[in-house]
C-alpha cells in the first residue's frame, strides 16, 4: 500500500481503510505529506475511506477519522494469513507419511 500513488489509483487504499478500519500507515498524520495532503482543498482533510462513518462521504476531519495506522492491522493480517496456510499444508502433507506407516 503507498499512499504516494493515491491520486491515481485510490481503491486499494480505500478499500483498505474502510476494511482494517484504519488510516495511513501509521496513522492520520501520514496524509499531510502526500501529494493527496498538500493540495489546499485538503490540508484539514482527510480521505473519506478514513473516516469512522457508515456512509460513503468524499472526506473526513481529523477528529472522525480512524486513529489507527494501517502498517499493524495488516501485519497481523498477513501473519494470520500466513500461519493458516503453513497448518493446512502442513496438514495435508502429513497424512500420506502417517498412513504409510499404519
Amino acid at each position: 500500500m503507498t499512499l504516494k500513488s493515491y491520486n491515481s489509483d485510490p481503491v486499494y487504499v480505500d478499500k483498505v481503510q474502510e476494511d482494517f478500519e484504519c488510516c495511513g500507515i501509521d496513522g492520520p498524520s501520514d496524509w499531510v505529506e502526500t501529494e493527496w495532503g498538500r493540495k489546499s482543498a485538503n490540508k484539514e482533510k482527510l480521505p473519506g475511506s478514513c473516516c469512522n462513518t457508515t456512509l460513503p462521504v468524499p472526506s473526513c476531519l481529523y477528529d472522525k477519522a480512524f486513529k489507527v495506522g494501517c502498517q499493524m492491522p495488516l501485519f497481523f493480517f498477513m501473519a494470520t494469513l500466513y500461519n493458516v496456510v503453513i497448518a493446512t499444508t502442513t496438514r495435508y502433507l502429513s497424512f500420506p507419511v502417517f498412513q504409510y506407516f499404519r
